[in-house]
């Protein structure tokens, strides 16, 4: 900040004491305003609040979802691998080709992931056999399954964008239910490119998220048996290009904004609570809740090649409530 002064103060040339005393003003105005540049640099480069970063050294890091035990996985998209933390280490739990995303668990405690570049759902043992779950909809092959979802009875739900760079899709792109027989079904064709997706704890909703139409999150009536209604634009969020989310307990709905550097958080009536403000170009991909009275949330940076961990202001659930 001395420098910045002096190099103001030897820019300002103005004889006689009014224009020294105009220097001078002038000299302490560019230093409040490159004190207040300095503040704002300086607080873009700061994780939020309570932040601890967990490990980081990934190419683009994604997907957490805690297992049962509370095990935290998450992977590397581009590193085509899934990792574990239990404790304080970081395992590699699964290696292969088929770019896994989103990850979720079911109450029996295999893990599932949505594996983009094979088009498919895999479901892992807790050794980390890998089988492909689930790899067409309707006869037709699935595109790049980005995200998913379990409800309370089972049933699967996983966006099914289309591929990168303008690829053709495949298969009608939305989000489609897999019932636990594994049926499949595509329920909904709304969102231009569904990305991250939540069923609330009551059972009666499900959101999803669109990156690419406006960025908005959508919103689908949920019946008891899983059967998916009309859905509506729920919450229009401008700009930013919302990524992975999760919902609390309470119901509140927490949207990753992966070009905005941010989460929001959103009512069950879809006002915006509050935000949590990351360093601009963090890449906040996904999130979730877990630790031992799930008040932690998991957050993965994919270009900062972090995952951290925030203290939350209220608690998640493990599963949605069997019904």
């Amino acid at each position: 900040m001395r420098g910045f002064a002096a190099t103001a103060l030897s820019r300002i040339k103005a004889p006689g004491a009014f224009d020294r005393s105009l220097r001078l003003a002038c000299a302490c105005g560019l230093i409040l305003v490159g004190q207040a540049r300095w503040e704002i640099e300086t607080r873009a480069q700061e994780l939020p609040a309570g932040a601890r970063v967990l490990a980081e050294g990934f190419l683009f890091a994604e997907g957490p979802a805690v297992a049962p035990d509370g095990s935290l996985y998450f992977t590397d998209v581009r590193g085509n691998r899934i990792h574990r933390r239990n404790g304080s280490s970081v395992e590699t739990f699964y290696e292969g080709p088929e770019g896994c995303n989103g990850l979720a668990f079911d109450r029996e405690g295999y893990l599932y992931a949505c594996a983009g570049a094979a088009g498919a759902i895999l479901r892992f043992t807790a050794e980390g056999a890998a089988t492909r779950w689930i790899d067409q909809v309707d006869g037709q092959p699935l595109n790049r399954p980005n995200d998913l979802a379990f409800d309370a009875r089972g049933n699967l739900f996983f966006t099914n964008p289309a591929g990168l760079g303008g690829a053709e899709p495949r298969s009608p792109v939305g989000v489609v239910r897999v019932r636990p027989d594994r049926s499949a079904a595509v329920v909904a064709t709304s969102p231009a490119y569904p990305n991250g997706i939540g069923v609330s704890p009551d059972g009666r909703y499900l959101y999803v998220n669109d990156t690419q139409g406006g960025s908005v999150v959508y919103r689908f009536p949920l019946s008891d048996d899983g059967e998916v209604g009309a859905g509506e634009v729920w919450v229009r969020l401008g700009a930013g290009g919302p990524d992975g989310m999760t919902l609390a307990a309470s119901g509140v709905v927490y949207v990753a904004l992966n070009l905005g550097a941010k989460i929001v958080k959103l009512s069950p009536e879809g006002r915006t609570l509050g935000e949590i403000i990351f360093p601009r170009g963090s890449g906040v991909t996904n999130l979730c809740f877990g630790g031992e009275d799930w008040r932690t949330l998991y957050v993965t940076l994919a270009t900062r090649r972090q995952l951290i961990a925030l203290p939350a202001d209220e608690p998640g659930f493990p599963l949605p409530p069997r019904r």
